[in-house]
């Protein structure tokens, strides 16, 4: 049941990810373009989750893993978790580059290309998310979060390079830190909390 209500969950969350996302891609100003690379990178990551989850009823307990059970596919997949987290961060990671996002501001084929692969790095993030063990996924989720706030204060400094206002930019970052980091920051420690019989 519990299952069921994670993927009742996701299944409407995904959703509105990839939507909200495209709608800041298309009617957002450069501002928005730049700060909205999280859609597709959390909706694919969502998705790679939910394939893994549902690849098959069979679930597999490995305690040198987790204290949950695993589907077999991702046990199978544990040995290759490391590569498939480095090749999706590199498909995410590029097209955050500034001299990229030049290119997605001047040519809709880039801005395209750049928002299917996000979407692809987030899927293959969140295919191995469930490989990886309790520890494994807290330095995950805290290096994600880490150089997300990276980005923002980089955004925030280069602000001149792409001719934005810095006192918008800096609503901008406010926004994302307040509504987005901290409540992340928070479900993060949660979950460690909860995972360690702390709540």
């Amino acid at each position: 049941m519990k299952m069921v209500t994670i993927y009742t969950v996701y299944s409407v969350l995904v959703p509105l990810f990839l939507a909200f996302s495209l709608w800041t891609y298309l009617t957002g100003d450069e501002i928005l373009h730049i700060m909205s690379y999280q859609g597709p990178i959390v909706a694919g990551g969502m998705l790679g989750w939910m394939a893994i989850m549902r690849s098959n009823k069979d679930r597999v307990y490995a305690p040198s893993v987790t204290e949950e059970l695993l589907p077999i596919m991702g046990l199978i997949l544990r040995k290759y978790a490391p590569f498939i987290i480095a090749m999706g961060s590199v498909f995410m990671s590029v097209w955050l580059l500034p001299q990229y996002y030049v290119l997605e501001i001047k040519d809709p084929t880039y801005f395209v290309v750049s928002f299917i692969a996000e979407l692809f790095g987030g899927f293959l993030v969140g295919v191995a998310i469930p490989s990886l063990k309790f520890i494994e996924k807290v330095i995950l989720y805290s290096i994600g979060i880490g150089m997300d706030l990276f980005y923002v204060y980089l955004v925030y400094l280069s602000a001149a390079i792409f001719n934005l206002s810095s006192s918008e930019v800096l609503n901008y970052a406010l926004a994302i830190v307040f509504l987005v980091k901290f409540p992340e920051g928070v479900a993060l420690a949660l979950y460690i909390a909860k995972r360690v019989n702390m709540i």
